[in-house]
């Protein structure tokens, strides 16, 4: 039910907290708006390189056709195509040295440029014939590529070059009036450069509202994962004293006793109970009785490692897991928890001979050798060690030890 929450309250938030500028196409949070930017910048490479390839690829095809449609004016248009591929190579080195945002910008804006102001130079270059025009339409076809490949980087741009190429187209028209195949074409060449910047506006769109939604089921996703943390720290953790809890201790009990018999090293188990712990609380009160159970918990908690986890059983009932290559270490573990406890020094008139809090615990270390050693066999043997050590006076310790 929290999981269907969370992603019904998200749902909301992603309709109505972030909104996409219809003008600008910005987000309205400027760190989405510098996060796209951020995560844009290698598909937005990708696009200009991709759009540098095809442009040489197809300067150089023109390049060819240019000497049989226009062969007197062959060495004119090879120049100015010239000046294109110089203006290419430089956008790629720009590419190469600098790998930003701006330098993509910089890149795609020379090359569509590029492509405008050359194909606006060769339309006048034998317009007269039937072929010519032809062949300078065609040239629409690919500068309409070029601008759309560009438009998706930055429709803004590219809305301005085709804007700066359609003045050009205007200023051809003036010059050679008289040329009707050539309005034919402008007109021609005005009408692809308005699809170009209408496909641009809708292909920038569709990217922005793609990585906002992306945005969006990733946060989500992080926030389900985050809440399946909590929910499975919250089944495996004791609300109280934040050890983990009984059920915990059944399901990694086995995990512990396979580590030990992997590395052949010992499994120590110790049980512990807080003496005289319903006198405690029928004399000071549950809240305080919380209390104490927080302090013994705490100094436990202080014990844990890699090697070494803590539970609360139940009631004033704790215990320890500890795997060792050395048995001795585990008879000094609780020897110090003895004493830390001991050391708080809180006061708890009712535990005879002692007048503070005291524990007493039952310690079984084994060797375990590959045989099934059943865990509630285990922890029965030690919590009998337990209630010897309670019996024997308290605020003491009784061990076994199983080959």
């Amino acid at each position: 039910m929290r999981i269907l929450k969370l992603i019904r309250d998200n749902y909301y938030d992603k309709n109505s907290s972030i909104s996409i500028n219809p003008l600008t196409l910005k987000f309205s949070d400027k760190e989405i708006e510098k996060s796209y930017h951020t995560e844009q910048l290698e598909s937005n490479t990708l696009i200009i390189v991709v759009g540098i390839i095809f442009t040489t690829i197809i300067f150089i095809a023109f390049a060819f056709t240019d000497q049989l449609v226009f062969p007197d004016r062959y060495l004119e248009a090879f120049e100015i195509r010239g000046y294109g591929i110089l203006i290419i190579i430089l956008s790629s080195l720009l590419l190469y040295m600098s790998h930003s945002e701006q330098s993509v910008e910089i890149a795609g804006f020379m090359v569509s440029l590029t492509i405008g102001v050359t194909v606006i130079s060769i339309i006048t270059f034998g317009i007269d014939n039937k072929n010519g025009f032809i062949y300078l339409s065609s040239v629409n076809i690919v500068l309409a590529g070029i601008l759309t490949i560009y438009g998706a980087v930055n429709y803004k741009v590219a809305f301005v070059i085709c804007m700066f190429m359609i003045l050009l187209s205007f200023y051809a028209v003036v010059n050679q009036i008289d040329h009707t195949p050539l309005l034919i074409f402008i007109m021609q060449f005005i009408s692809t450069i308005f699809i170009v910047g209408s496909g641009s506006y809708v292909i920038s769109l569709l990217r922005r509202k793609f990585f906002l939604e992306q945005l969006f089921n990733k946060r989500l996703l992080e926030k389900v994962h985050s809440l399946n943390r909590e929910l499975k720290e919250e089944s495996i953790t004791d609300p109280l004293t934040k050890l983990y809890n009984r059920r915990h201790f059944n399901n990694i009990f086995s995990t512990h006793l396979n580590s030990a018999i992997r590395k052949s090293k010992f499994i120590s188990f110790i049980m512990i109970d807080v003496d005289n712990f319903k006198k405690y609380n029928d004399h000071y009160g549950h809240i305080q009785g919380d209390s104490v159970l927080i302090e013994v918990s705490k100094v436990l908690n202080s014990f844990t490692n890699k090697n070494t986890s803590s539970f609360r059983l139940g009631g004033e009932e704790f215990a320890i897991l500890y795997v060792d290559s050395d048995f001795n270490s585990s008879l000094k573990l609780s020897e110090d928890i003895l004493n830390r406890i001991r050391d708080k020094r809180i006061e708890h008139i009712l535990n005879e001979n002692f007048g503070i809090i005291t524990v007493s615990m039952g310690l079984i270390t084994i060797r375990p050798k590959g045989e099934d050693r059943c865990t509630d066999k285990i922890v029965s043997e030690a919590d009998e060690l337990l209630y010897k050590a309670k019996n024997s006076g308290r605020n003491r310790f009784n061990y076994k030890y199983i080959e």
